[in-house]
């Protein structure tokens, strides 16, 4: 979906990605549920509710899996990755 950005830390650890959603806002806590359901993956955050835009941390290694699990859930729900500020 995009490309990988992989910056560091002071302490030379990988930073997580973030990856902005636009989701019909009933989609949120499913969306929620679904990703946070692997434990240690990523961290999902809503930026603003009322619009269903939601803010994924993705941990260092699972880029893949996480953009694995998106297009599973673009298959029944309507989700687009957005540029938020």
């Amino acid at each position: 979906m995009h490309e990988e950005h992989r910056h560091k830390n002071r302490g030379g650890e990988e930073e997580p990605v973030i990856r902005r959603l636009l989701l019909k806002r009933q989609d949120m806590a499913y969306v929620q549920f679904i990703l946070e359901s692997y434990e240690g993956m990523v961290n999902v955050t809503a930026l603003d509710s009322r619009r269903g835009v939601v803010s994924l941390s993705i941990m260092p290694g699972f880029l893949a899996e996480t953009e694995i699990a998106l297009e599973a859930l673009a298959n029944t729900i309507m989700l687009k990755q957005i540029e938020f500020p």
